[in-house]
């Protein structure tokens, strides 16, 4: 029974030591897999030529961006070349008047604003000359944008008018201007200023040839000043523009560009 109890002894000893090592081992096999895997070296990524175009394009609006900066700096230089051709233009009658003399005062107390104005007016200007001397139009209607709205291309109303003329949605329509979710032609200088000049055109028309008289009504409607002509035709008045009865802004609207 002794012995028995011996070799059973002995038997329990073998496997525990066997179970002791199959658990060091297996310890050991589950640390090995518990280290961090090294992720794999990526390969460098080949730009596309549709990428490349991108990155030059992109190197020729900061190119752009730095050339805009230095033509607003030496406006005054470029504006030599286009101002000597703008006054050859000037067709308007010379006008002796207390309301020039006024806007004249008021522009020579803020000279800055003028400045800026020509600043704003340099990019635009030399395009708006061209479609006004192909027309045959005074040269002085090329600065009516200083009046409307100081050259911003962003300028808006309460009126709902917009862009450099200034042209409310109903008019700009009529003078083929699309206005849409992704386009305004009125806050695009080339197509407002071919409507502006259609419509100045066509006022000057209705006028007899009277551009004052086309001016006013740019601005406070062709019904409104036809109907102050035919008034005072009524009453034996004469018809130019000095002596029409015209709202207050209308009376300024015209001395303010022949100030300018």
């Amino acid at each position: 029974m002794s012995a028995l109890f011996n070799i059973s002894s002995r038997l329990c000893n073998a496997l525990l030591v066997l179970l002791i090592l199959l658990l060091v081992t297996g310890c050991g096999g589950s640390k090995s897999t518990k280290e961090p895997i090294k992720p794999a070296r990526r390969q460098p990524i080949e730009r596309s030529s549709d990428f490349q175009r991108y990155n030059a394009f992109d190197q020729d609006l900061s190119h752009l961006r730095s050339e805009k900066k230095r033509y607003k700096r030496g406006a005054h230089r470029n504006a030599k070349t286009v101002w000597p051709r703008l006054f050859s233009l000037y067709a308007l009658p010379k006008v002796n008047n207390a309301r020039v003399d006024r806007q004249v005062q008021r522009f020579t107390k803020d000279l800055g604003y003028l400045q800026r104005t020509q600043v704003r007016a340099t990019p635009y200007l030399h395009a708006i000359i061209e479609q006004v001397e192909a027309r045959g139009i005074p040269g002085e209607i090329a600065l009516l944008p200083v009046v409307e709205s100081a050259f911003k291309t962003n300028a808006y109303s309460r009126a709902k008018a917009s862009g450099l003329w200034q042209f409310i949605p109903s008019t700009g329509k009529i003078f083929g201007l699309k206005q849409n979710f992704w386009y305004d032609g009125r806050r695009d200088v080339h197509a407002a200023t071919g409507a502006a000049l259609t419509y100045l055109t066509k006022l000057n028309r209705m006028f007899d040839g009277d551009w004052l008289l086309a001016l006013a009504a740019y601005n406070a409607g062709e019904g409104r000043v036809g109907r102050a002509v035919k008034k005072n035709i009524r009453l034996g008045r004469p018809t130019d523009f000095w002596s029409l009865d015209l709202p207050r802004e209308t009376k300024d609207y015209v001395p303010r560009l022949l100030a300018v």
